[in-house]
């Protein structure tokens, strides 16, 4: 192998690493770092009649079922903001099939008060 091959594969090795582990993070590049991917969550709390039940309700930006009673179940459609932006409180809970005595109420904090 001849010197000078051996010198270009070292030189392109060494540019290819410099763009990957070198380069400044990119605001388009955010999404991939840790803090982007990490999973946020708020606390829902349900009351009904008798029973209070809270939980850890991760943000996907989506509906997601909560708990259910039988055939009530309760869920909450998710707002586009991150829980630590604020974002809990733009959640809203629903409720399905529930009877009029069970009435659930539904309220949605940060995480932290369910801690």
């Amino acid at each position: 192998m001849k010197f000078s091959t051996i010198l270009g594969t070292f030189a392109l090795s060494t540019l290819e690493a410099y763009s990957a582990y070198a380069s400044p993070l990119n605001s388009d590049s955010l999404g991939q770092s840790l803090e982007g991917r990490a999973v946020e969550y708020c606390c829902v709390q349900v009351k009904s009649m008798n029973n209070v039940v809270n939980k850890f309700v991760p943000w996907f930006g989506d509906t997601e079922d909560v708990t259910s009673f039988g055939a009530c179940t309760v869920s909450v459609v998710q707002g586009r903001t991150r829980p630590s932006q604020g974002g809990c409180s733009e959640w809203k809970g629903t409720t399905q099939f529930c009877s009029a005595e069970l009435n659930p109420q539904v309220t949605v904090q940060a995480a932290s008060v369910c801690q």
